[in-house]
């Protein structure tokens, strides 16, 4: 039997977060938009990343009784944004896949901006302005410029932003990469250069704060210079030769006064300085292999990327799992509290 006929055309997957009062507004304009603009068939998955706000899936259930199109995930434990956008990328069913933030910033009316470049393989919004503080915008013109030396990237394109279009295809290659860090944009990539960036509108949140924190970003910053080169390790070894080298000339320059001037007086300062300085630089460096040591027995070990707690309104889907699992090699993972619709 052919179940491909079964499944929607179009998959927005939408890791969500102790947010509330914006879901039921999304549905609304994202439905509008499907249903309205696009007359297309369409699946919302929304991934709840262990919320710690217990009215987050009370309202995601609540939607998905009212709406079948509306697919609920609730993670076991909290995993991050991007592993959540890779929890829902395992069950979305669609051949186009859509991702967004749920706190309205993207505005769904954009989408069909999105879909117009279709021989895209994957298209990402960039956003001119974008409503948010300062130090945020500092820090992702910062991952931007990493992007572009890390990966190897033109600087003219964009991958920062979680507004995206991704064809099935691509996804279903980026699900194969073992990964316990992983970053979508640079991960799209490594699959492929056909990406396409779209100008659009960045919207005041519509309630509460990011959970961004800068510890988060740090984190993330670090999975991209860890997981997607080896750019620290180079240049600890280059700073370290440097640092050999400055050693020799400066021994050399206290040989030459001792030879020149005989007795010199002993430079405390100095010596403790080099000793400050070098070891501080052995233990960078003792740092920097563990973190990546770390990382290599993570991957090792195979770790799940997250484990799914419940599941409302994905009976259809779990088959579609299923086939993703037939020709997509991640660790697994499995829901302990399946439920049906209203359940």
């Amino acid at each position: 039997m052919n179940t491909e006929k079964c499944f929607p055309q179009i998959s927005i997957v939408i890791p969500v977060f102790n947010s509330t009062e914006s879901l039921e507004v999304l549905v609304e304009k994202i439905s509008s938009v499907m249903e309205g603009k696009l007359n297309s068939t369409y699946e919302i998955l929304f991934v709840d990343d262990c919320s710690p706000n217990e009215h987050t899936w009370k309202i995601i259930q609540s939607l998905a009784d009212m709406k079948a199109e509306v697919k609920g995930i609730r993670l076991r434990k909290n995993v991050g944004q991007h592993q959540a956008t890779f929890c829902g990328f395992s069950l979305a069913s669609g051949s186009t896949i859509i991702t967004l933030d749920d706190d309205l910033q993207h505005d769904p009316e954009d989408i069909p901006d999105l879909l117009e470049c279709s021989g895209a393989d994957a298209v990402i919004a960039v956003f001119k302005s974008k409503k948010q503080g300062l130090f945020r915008n500092i820090t992702s013109r910062i991952k931007e410029l990493f992007d572009t030396v890390i990966l190897k990237k033109p600087s003219n394109i964009k991958l920062t932003s979680s507004f995206r279009v991704i064809k099935k295809e691509i996804v279903r290659e980026i699900l194969k990469v073992h990964t316990s860090f992983p970053l979508v944009g640079s991960l799209i990539w490594s699959v492929t250069d056909n990406i396409v960036n779209v100008p659009l509108d960045h919207h005041p949140r519509h309630s509460g704060k990011s959970g961004y924190s800068f510890f988060r970003r740090l984190i993330l910053f670090s999975n991209l210079v860890f997981n997607h080169s080896s750019l620290i390790l180079r240049f600890m070894s280059k700073f370290g030769i440097l640092t050999a080298f400055a050693g020799i000339i400066f021994g050399l320059i206290l040989a030459g006064r001792k030879i020149l001037f005989g007795n010199v007086a002993q430079g405390w300062t100095s010596l403790e300085v080099t000793i400050l300085i070098l070891g501080g630089l052995i233990l960078l460096s003792l740092g920097v292999i563990g973190e990546y040591l770390y990382r290599i027995l993570t991957a090792v070990e195979v770790r799940p990327r997250y484990v799914i707690d419940s599941m409302i309104n994905i009976d259809k889907l779990q088959e579609d799992k299923e086939l993703w699992k037939d020709n997509v090699s991640i660790p697994v993972f499995e829901a302990s509290n399946s439920r049906k619709k209203g359940q």
